[in-house]
């Protein structure tokens, strides 16, 4: 929700795993450790960048629409508590492809860098620290 005497948005808790309808259009999830939040943060526009990830999944830059407070959020997303550390939240999703399987319905990724201009930023830091995260 945008409030109207700062234009800033705002955020409410919520309280299942994926109703992102009270984080106000935020809709993707990038997690990450210390070093990778440093190396995003370091430009303005934040730019994810594509690799090959374990096992047979595609070379790309990953996202997901799971919000923090998420329950067996490692779990699900299939990566190690230690990537979870810290996270990046922002709006659209122009050119992220659906995984394929039955994740793809909240992982999904860019064959390219992923470059995420300032409008579209939301919230980046400790994932404990996000705005309803009920961890």
């Amino acid at each position: 929700m945008v409030d109207p005497n700062t234009s800033e948005t705002t955020f409410q808790p919520r309280r299942r795993d994926t109703d992102l309808s009270a984080l106000d259009g935020v809709r993707f999830f990038h997690y990450t450790d210390d070093a990778g939040h440093k190396a995003i943060r370091a430009h303005p526009d934040w730019t994810f960048r594509a690799g090959q990830p374990p096992g047979s999944h595609p070379f790309g830059a990953y996202f997901t629409t799971l919000a923090p407070g998420t329950r067996h959020l490692a779990k699900r997303l299939r990566v190690p508590r230690t990537k979870l550390e810290y996270v990046f939240a922002f709006v659209g999703g122009d050119g992220l492809k659906p995984l394929r399987g039955g994740r793809g319905a909240y992982v999904f990724y860019s064959e390219w860098d992923y470059v995420v201009s300032e409008s579209r930023q939301r919230y980046s830091g400790p994932t404990g620290e996000f705005p309803g995260n009920e961890e």
